[in-house]
């Protein structure tokens, strides 16, 4: 079970440490060859057989965990709020547990000011109900490479994922703030400014989380910590961006 205490622990160069990665071998083993088929309906027996797995483990072999979870509620210590990216997932990059991570996924891992919860509820519900009804001590954003909103948000065209005038051209434009610093890079190759502007956008996003009065208020208080962090999908490590 992943200890709030223990999430980042700082190594050389600002790297944090890598959190071993775990999952069930059956169900890794289907997914694999889900992928390598052209069979779609592959893809769904890969899911019956991933929930298999999970209820083996879970519900058969060590059912403590849930049933002590469907008594007492959960009670998370860390809010994650992650890409929507399906090669970036929380749960797997820290080695958490279930119930020790409350998570919040969107595309580029975008936190919206304050101002705009109207519009941009849903993320912004999820905030306030994880630190006012859960009472997390920690709020990581978790920024990663090669994301393609962000992609999207560089290329004047809707780069390589053909963002049109739409949900998700009006979403990423939140971080326009990181593009402009981006932009401003004097020799910088197109894969420098999108890491750099990834970067920059968990930093904004850490902003906006402070545009929020009751998590402007606990952090003011000590009782909420609030990380920015940037994963790599090459080589797995994780840098610490910013800390509030």
């Amino acid at each position: 079970m992943m200890k709030d205490s223990n999430i980042f622990r700082v190594m050389g160069m600002g790297l944090f440490a890598v959190c071993a990665v775990w999952a069930f071998s059956g169900c890794a083993t289907t997914t694999v060859a889900a992928r390598s088929g052209s069979d779609p309906n592959a893809d769904i027996e890969a899911l019956r057989q991933g929930h298999k797995d999970f209820y083996e483990q879970y519900f058969v072999k060590d059912p403590a965990l849930y049933k002590k979870l469907f008594k007492e509620g959960q009670s998370p210590k860390t809010l994650i709020i992650a890409c929507s990216d399906s090669r970036v997932a929380p749960e797997i990059v820290f080695g958490a547990d279930p119930g020790d991570m409350f998570v919040v996924r969107n595309i580029a891992n975008i936190v919206p000011p304050a101002r705009s919860a109207g519009i941009n509820v849903g993320t912004a519900a999820a905030i306030e109900y994880a630190v006012e009804h859960l009472h997390v001590r920690n709020i990581v954003v978790m920024g990663h490479a090669s994301c393609g909103g962000i992609n999207a948000l560089m290329a004047p065209e809707g780069g390589a994922h053909g963002v049109h005038p739409g949900a998700i051209a009006d979403w990423i434009a939140l971080a326009n703030p990181a593009k402009e610093k981006a932009l401003k890079l004097e020799g910088a190759t197109a894969a420098q400014a999108q890491a750099f502007c990834e970067k920059r956008s968990v930093e904004n996003s850490v902003e906006n989380l402070m545009t929020f009065p009751f998590v402007a208020d606990k952090v003011r208080d000590g009782t909420l910590r609030v990380f920015g962090c940037y994963f790599s999908i090459e080589d797995g490590t994780i840098e610490k961006v910013c800390e509030r």
